[in-house]
């Protein structure tokens, strides 16, 4: 079995004859990709929703008007944060080494 070229921290771009609804015009962050799979996130997928509207818990992290994308078609009711944290301490984490974690 050929070893897979990791794609973590790149972003994929739809090919304009890429036809499928879940994909067509999409930006997709790989967060993750071995040989055990992969796990991105597609960036350019408006919600229509504010974070304050749908997890009002982090809203005060971010801002209860900050746009909320909508993520990619796998796993349609599980939720990936993707965001900038200039403080991350305030959210009780350590800050990671990976940049794309």
């Amino acid at each position: 079995m050929a070893r897979v070229e990791s794609l973590k921290g790149h972003l994929l771009i739809a090919d304009a004859g890429l036809y499928d609804p879940n994909f067509r015009k999409t930006v997709v962050l790989m967060a993750e990709h071995n040989e055990e799979g992969a796990l991105g996130v597609v960036l350019n997928q408006r919600s229509g929703l504010t974070l304050g509207e749908a997890v009002p818990a982090l809203a005060s992290l971010l801002g209860e008007d900050t746009e909320l994308f909508i993520g990619g078609p796998v796993l349609p009711d599980a939720v990936v944060v993707v965001a900038d944290l200039g403080d991350i301490e305030r959210c009780g984490v350590e800050r990671p080494t990976d940049p794309f974690l």
